[in-house]
């Protein structure tokens, strides 16, 4: 991870989950919260204005304003960033498969949340989208697990 701390923009209606999220995150990201769609939107698209990207959305489904699909969908629009849905309502496999498929989220949570599972997979999306660069090549290249590991080779060298 870099010297600067990657920002994640929590969004949900729920003040206690914010207040909880925020906290147990606040440690090792700078952590932005929103408590509805449009202000998350807002919030996303001045910080893009402004240069400071966000790294990822941890956004719940199920939103006072709209859902947590539409709002995933509506930054997808803008060239928008990772996110992670989370619910604790049942939602099909059949919505969250088409909304992986479609590159609208990453990663799908099942509310209540396994803390230690929550940061692992923060950590998990946000080095994804880290470069690197090859050990043998000097390439850059996004990162990516290779049998289980994290790569230090690039796609190319690793094909020669």
């Amino acid at each position: 991870m870099s010297d600067r701390l990657k920002t994640v923009l929590i969004c949900d209606d729920e003040q206690d989950i914010l207040v909880t999220f925020a906290s147990i995150l606040e440690m090792d990201y700078s952590v932005v919260t929103t408590s509805s769609g449009n202000q998350c939107m807002k919030t996303f698209i001045q910080r893009k204005q402004d240069g400071q990207k966000i790294h990822l959305l941890l956004v719940d489904f199920k939103l006072g304003d709209m859902t947590g699909d539409e709002l995933a969908r509506e930054i997808k629009i803008l060239n928008g960033t990772k996110i992670i849905l989370i619910s604790a309502f049942e939602i099909d496999e059949k919505v969250i498969s088409q909304l992986k498929n479609d590159d609208v989220i990453v990663e799908f949570l099942k509310k209540p949340v396994n803390i230690p599972m929550l940061r692992e997979t923060i950590s998990r999306v946000i080095q994804s989208d880290e470069d690197c660069m090859c050990s043998r090549c000097r390439n850059l290249f996004k990162s990516y697990e290779y049998e289980g590991k994290r790569s230090t080779i690039c796609r190319v060298c690793r094909l020669t």
